[in-house]
């Protein structure tokens, strides 16, 4: 079913004569119908695939569901369609003349002369070029291109160093630590509010969702840092498969919100996995713990301990 939706998306990118370049990208390969297809679209008219208009489908299948949003990880915009066979497609249409800029700034970088470019505009460029590379850095596969970003594709691949890349995800900074530790402790009081309230459903989608990415993201430091893997999947996909098994028998026992006192021992699990593995990423880094936030915290919990 995936190659015959691909080879319709090459005769769609032939008989629209905006798109320049297709590429699709993920998980090319799998075949069960839970998989999605992702796409590029290298277009002059990026707008007209964000749009209402569905006429453009057709020449793929029967779309019975589209929807235009920002993708919460990578912040572009992409419509998401699902097709009457079950096929879904995310699909990010580029604006090809602003893609075809990346040859200029990589003139440039070849002759050491990007200091020219102000430093704004060039960390805009550097991370929306790295945000590509993370999409297609796997697999990918160029289906159609007669805009030649096969070239382009090329230098970027060559640009991105695959170990400075890991590192640009996985290793924790100051900044990046303090940011994710203080929002953790911070969020544990006010889930831990929720479900001394009993209001579950609002604790679970406004806070706790927070709470378990902020935990997940400190999980990809800490085996980034301790066991040097590197092909984490990002955002905790398939952490099932990536993280040690101590780490994952732990998440078994945060993720369970049938009732007020299961709630709470989930948090209370979130909050003593969170800490046990800042702690060890303190002090490799040499980072300070605020003993006095944690407390505080601990406190508020063994208060309600027998209350719930």
């Amino acid at each position: 079913m995936k190659e015959e939706i691909i080879e319709k998306l090459k005769i769609l990118s032939n008989n629209n004569k905006d798109i320049y370049s297709t590429i699709v990208f993920g998980s090319i390969k799998a075949k069960d119908i839970f998989s999605d297809i992702d796409v590029f679209f290298f277009t002059k008219n990026p707008k007209k695939y964000l749009s209402g208009d569905q006429s453009w489908l057709l020449e793929i299948g029967t779309p019975i569901s589209k929807l235009d949003i920002i993708n919460p990880i990578e912040n572009v915009m992409i419509s998401r369609v699902m097709l009457e066979n079950y096929m879904t497609l995310d699909i990010i249409p580029v604006d090809y003349s602003e893609f075809k800029k990346a040859t200029l700034y990589f003139a440039l970088n070849k002759y050491n002369l990007t200091s020219i470019i102000p430093n704004k505009i060039k960390t805009s460029i550097d991370t929306g070029l790295r945000t590509f590379y993370h999409y297609i850095r796997n697999e990918h596969s160029i289906i159609y291109d007669k805009g030649n970003v096969t070239a382009i594709v090329d230098k970027i691949s060559n640009h991105f160093n695959e170990k400075q890349h890991c590192e640009f995800l996985y290793q924790v900074n100051k900044e990046k630590f303090y940011q994710n530790y203080n929002e953790f402790w911070q969020l544990a009081f006010k889930t831990i509010g929720m479900v001394v309230r009993n209001e579950l459903y609002y604790g679970i989608t406004i806070y706790d969702n927070i709470l378990k990415k902020r935990l997940i993201e400190l999980i990809e430091w800490y085996t980034f840092s301790f066991e040097s893997k590197s092909n984490l999947h990002y955002k905790g996909k398939s952490v099932q498969n990536w993280a040690n098994e101590n780490i994952n028998n732990e998440l078994r026992k945060i993720f369970a919100f049938e009732n007020q006192q299961n709630s709470y021992r989930s948090i209370v699990n979130s909050i003593n996995l969170y800490q046990e593995l800042s702690h060890q990423i303190i002090e490799k880094y040499n980072f300070s713990k605020n003993e006095m936030l944690e407390n505080k915290i601990e406190a508020i919990i063994n208060e309600f301990k027998n209350k719930i």
